[in-house]
């Protein structure tokens, strides 16, 4: 786990690391990789497994670990990092609304489904059951329970987007 710097001039320059295999006192060429650094350009980590090859370009039969990052210009780094932490609120912030949508059509549907929910039980929050909610919002429908026909009756679902649909199945979420 250790850290190198290098000195980069122009961007055109090509890394090249050699792996050397030490016994006793013996050292033995076990392979090198050679990485342009124009790969390293858009600034960002690269985590990467590398092949080692011999001196004449053949596979030598290993591999290296290695994480590399090139930061070329730190105001382009920065403004990059800003940018994407930027789009991921920003999404998160979408999702969150989404959500708060899709709870109040539930409670449209359902008054009192969101409100058991919250409500405080012994120190914590309970979520009830599939069958409590759907016995509270007036449909009983439970897997013991069938038709004439020997199957189970259809429960109105609701799916996370708000859209009512039918299983045969049960209530899901």
């Amino acid at each position: 786990n250790d850290n190198f710097n290098a000195e980069v001039q122009t961007g055109l320059e090509d890394i090249v690391i050699t792996v050397v295999q030490v016994e006793g006192s013996q050292e033995d060429v076990a392979g090198e990789v050679i990485i342009p650094i124009s790969k390293l350009k858009d600034q960002y980590r690269h985590d990467e497994w590398f092949d080692l090859y011999d001196g004449v370009g053949h596979l030598a039969g290993g591999k290296i670990h290695l994480i590399l990052q090139w930061i070329h210009s730190k105001v382009k780094y920065i403004t990059a990092v800003v940018r994407k932490w930027g789009d991921h609120i920003r999404m998160q912030m979408e999702d969150k609304s989404d959500f708060e949508r899709d709870l109040k059509t539930l409670h449209e549907i359902f008054p009192g489904l969101v409100s058991e929910y919250q409500k405080k039980q012994g120190g914590g929050y309970r979520k009830e059951s599939d069958q409590e909610q759907v016995k509270r919002a007036g449909f009983h429908a439970y897997p013991e329970q069938t038709t004439t026909q020997g199957s189970p009756p259809p429960v109105l679902g609701i799916s996370r987007t708000g859209g009512v649909q039918w299983s045969e199945m049960g209530v899901w979420g």
